[in-house]
């Protein structure tokens, strides 16, 4: 008989396919690399094929290591889910909650939540990672994560909608930008100057690009980046538009160094922010608890956001 793989073991496997290196994986487990390393091959050599190719650039999952991967995480959301209901008895919440979320999120909205859950159950922990919408949902139907933060800009199988609120794209700019005395501008208005993009937000450059398209004025954008912090300093420097919500930009927004314009384009201007879950499992006591807490925050979210337009505009 073959022997049972051990927990540790399956922890080991999952850290390494979601960061590609064992060194990563060894890094975040504070684990040592030779001891991760020894476990894959053993796992190998018991299963008579490599579960992952090794590459220059990391490593990448078999086929055989596909299947071990969906094994691993079934086994190690179950055996959270079990700890948490036991805990859950004694009138305790405990457990892990693994979130991906866009970037926005993660200066305000996400960090203010977890504080305040937090308060309340200091025994669940969070994983966190912000990513483009592209990735986002993809990643929630793979039950690779529990929850997930994104647009709502197609349906996708294998995800549950929990909570949406409207979050319209703005035209961000510096204050004394030329276009920042407007009410409402158009992507053609906005397309006369340096735009800016983030990196994967390929379903939002779809709908831009096809606006842009329609009107012939596509172009390359002055600056693409992953990070929101660097694209505030570039707009408040006036160096470019950019497109977003407010939710990331409340602070800015408020002290005046930055303008958010609406955009007339309805693709645009109908935007809603959606909580999802994977189908793939019951949430468990912890993730429930979250969802409660979350979906509360974000109607939260949503009146600071009107409460800022408003300040905003009045005279």
């Amino acid at each position: 008989m073959r022997p049972r793989i051990h927990a540790a073991v399956l922890r080991y496997l999952d850290e390494v396919a979601s960061s590609g290196s064992i060194r990563s994986a060894s890094s975040k487990l504070n684990v040592a690399s030779s001891a991760i390393s020894r476990q894959i091959l053993k796992v190998e050599d018991s299963l008579g094929t490599a579960i992952f190719e090794r590459h220059p650039t990391g490593l990448r999952l078999t086929p055989a290591g596909e299947i071990l991967l969906r094994h691993a995480r079934s086994t190690l959301t179950d055996f959270d889910r079990i700890q948490s209901e036991i805990d859950a008895l004694k009138g305790i919440k405990s457990g892990r909650v693994k979130i991906v979320s866009l970037d926005s999120l993660l200066v305000r909205f996400l960090p203010d939540a977890i504080r305040d859950f937090h308060a309340a159950h200091p025994a669940v922990t969070f994983d966190v990672e912000g990513l483009g919408p592209g990735e986002i949902a993809s990643r929630v139907a793979s039950g690779d994560v529990d929850l997930g933060f994104s647009f709502d800009l197609a349906g996708h199988t294998g995800v549950e909608l929990l909570a949406e609120v409207p979050t319209p794209l703005n035209a961000m700019m510096a204050h004394d930008h030329p276009l920042a005395e407007h009410e409402a501008l158009s992507l053609e208005e906005c397309a006369k100057f340096p735009l800016l993009f983030q990196h994967d937000t390929r379903p939002l450059q779809a709908l831009m690009d096809n606006e842009l398209q329609a009107i012939r004025r596509v172009k390359e954008p002055f600056l693409r980046s992953n990070s929101l912090a660097l694209t505030k300093e570039v707009i408040r420097h006036g160096l470019g538009i950019a497109f977003y919500t407010r939710l990331g930009f409340l602070e800015e927004l408020a002290q005046g160094k930055i303008v958010g314009i609406p955009l007339v384009e309805r693709g645009l201007a109908d935007l809603r922010l959606c909580m999802i879950l994977t189908k793939l499992r019951r949430p468990t006591v912890a993730v429930s608890a979250a969802i409660d807490h979350f979906r509360t925050a974000l109607n939260t979210l949503q009146n600071l956001s009107v409460e800022s337009l408003a300040k905003e505009r009045r005279p």
